[in-house]
């Protein structure tokens, strides 16, 4: 299991509004070793990252687009766009040479684990030689 870069447990922020989806995600990070934080719409998510020390999103792309909220740029605001966000999404963008991590719907856990951890993995190491 990886650690935080101040060797405490990886905490991960799921922004979820459906329910079903919410519960399976917290069990997966759950199972998986990571400590996980749930926030229902994007204001709810941007008022926990304000507060607590999150290492990686997982943001339902559709729940940021209905609100309309364009949540990288206010991370970006906020100085804490060095937290990797991955974007659950319906269709993957083609954007090839794009930063945004997507995972397209419906994913396997297997997909989504490889993706967080090399998210987390990458982070840590830009924070080794930083």
């Amino acid at each position: 299991m990886l650690q935080s870069y101040n060797g405490s447990m990886i905490k991960i922020l799921i922004v979820e509004d459906a329910g079903r989806s919410m519960w399976t995600l917290q069990n997966f990070i759950s199972y998986q070793g990571y400590s996980d934080v749930e926030a229902t719409s994007c204001e709810v998510a941007l008022d926990i990252i304000e507060s607590a020390s999150i290492d990686l999103i997982l943001l339902n792309g559709a729940l940021a687009t209905r609100e309309d909220c364009d949540f990288e740029k206010r991370l970006a605001a906020m100085h804490r766009e060095d937290i990797p966000v991955i974007h659950m999404v319906d269709y993957q963008s083609s954007n090839e040479s794009s930063t945004r991590i997507e995972i397209a719907k419906p994913f396997s856990m297997k997909a989504l684990k490889l993706e967080i951890e090399n998210a987390i993995e990458f982070r840590l190491y830009r924070r080794a030689i930083a």
